[in-house]
């Protein structure tokens, strides 16, 4: 059931920037920062360890997410224009996929 599992949290297109984006969003919404973590590059992995407590202090997520990427060559970074000002988020293009990057 284990590797079943796997297969469905890691769904997102992550050749897809706007789909990686959209999926770490979705599961932070729903406070799985487990599965939202997969989505971020293995080396900044810990600095995402405080996120729970960094939106805490923020304010509350929208219901519908509204995400705006923009990228340029293998960088980028998505915002939530409906949610705060301040909450831009770095994507980088690495191993042949789209991973969120500190």
């Amino acid at each position: 059931m284990a590797p079943l599992l796997l297969v469905l949290v890691c769904s997102a297109d992550t050749s897809n920037p706007e789909d990686v984006a959209r999926a770490f969003m979705d599961h932070v919404q729903k406070s799985e920062f487990d599965m939202a973590v997969q989505h971020v590059l293995p080396e900044d992995r810990g600095e995402f360890q405080s996120l729970e407590e960094e939106l805490s202090s923020m304010p509350p997520l929208p219901k519908k997410i509204e995400v705006v990427v923009e990228v340029s060559g293998n960088r980028g970074q998505f915002a939530i224009p409906n949610w705060s000002d301040r909450a831009r988020v770095d994507l980088v293009f690495s191993d042949d996929r789209w991973w969120i990057s500190e």
